[in-house]
């Protein structure tokens, strides 16, 4: 479905969910289109659609359409990827190891319950006042994430608002039909997007945050007790590097 090199692109609004279910309710819960560039792009709509592709018969539809948001933040490495050795040798890192830190288990939903119980403290303590409902969730969200990775707790303080803008930055860039272009496209439609200049500093905002929590964990790294994730990820780097073979662990 779609027009040479424009693809179907043009025709999708700046709700593309909403024309899909539409093209669902005429072609069926499996709909494929091309996009802008011409790449194929095929949609499942449809609780039950879904599970029997990626639960029922996983193994055989690995692949995932990248998440272009992030896949623009972190230049496409680690589990972002969208398929292939790289995003397998990745994942099955992070499942086996961050379960040692309460991924999956009870105990992470302990954490989750203290978080979003201090969140609701937060907002009774408000008394009425107005407040910024998406600020205390992204909060609660981010304390738990971070605690996981590199156990540490955001404060509520003017970096951590200033963080926040700048994720809104970069979701701006990626709003309407832009998260679903793939390939050289994206990139063109990048360049040329008025969001750009703000998304870029906001990108180099992570990086450099991203670098000094590695730095800090490289300076405090004990390999016989890792204390969280990113302690977890540079040992067994460490361990590649020592063995000749780092694969994709940079």
């Amino acid at each position: 479905m779609g027009l040479p090199i424009i693809g179907y692109h043009p025709f999708l609004s700046n709700d593309p969910y909403k024309d899909f279910m539409e093209m669902s309710s005429k072609y069926g819960p499996v709909v494929s289109y091309r996009s802008l560039g011409g790449t194929l792009v095929v949609v499942l709509n449809g609780a039950k659609t879904i599970k029997e592709v990626m639960v029922n018969r996983a193994d055989e539809f690995v692949g995932r359409m990248g998440f272009n948001m992030v896949d623009w933040i972190s230049d496409g490495v680690g589990m972002t990827q969208e398929e292939g050795d790289a995003w397998k040798e990745q994942r099955r890192f992070f499942l086996s190891t961050a379960k040692n830190y309460g991924f999956g288990k009870l105990e992470l939903e302990d954490r989750m319950h203290d978080e979003y119980r201090a969140m609701l403290q937060d907002l009774r303590d408000t008394k009425g006042r107005d407040a910024d409902l998406q600020f205390h969730i992204a909060y609660a969200n981010n304390c738990i994430i971070s605690h996981l990775l590199f156990s540490k707790r955001f404060e509520k303080d003017e970096f951590y608002k200033n963080l926040l803008v700048a994720f809104k930055n970069v979701v701006n860039l990626f709003l309407g039909k832009r998260h679903i272009v793939v390939g050289l496209m994206l990139k063109l439609d990048l360049l040329m997007a008025p969001e750009m200049k703000e998304a870029a500093k906001s990108k180099a905002m992570f990086k450099k945050l991203t670098a000094e929590i590695v730095k800090e964990h490289m300076k405090n790294l004990d390999p016989a007790n890792p204390k969280d994730y990113v302690d977890e990820y540079l040992v067994h780097m460490q361990k590649l590097i020592k063995s000749g073979n780092k694969g994709t662990f940079t």
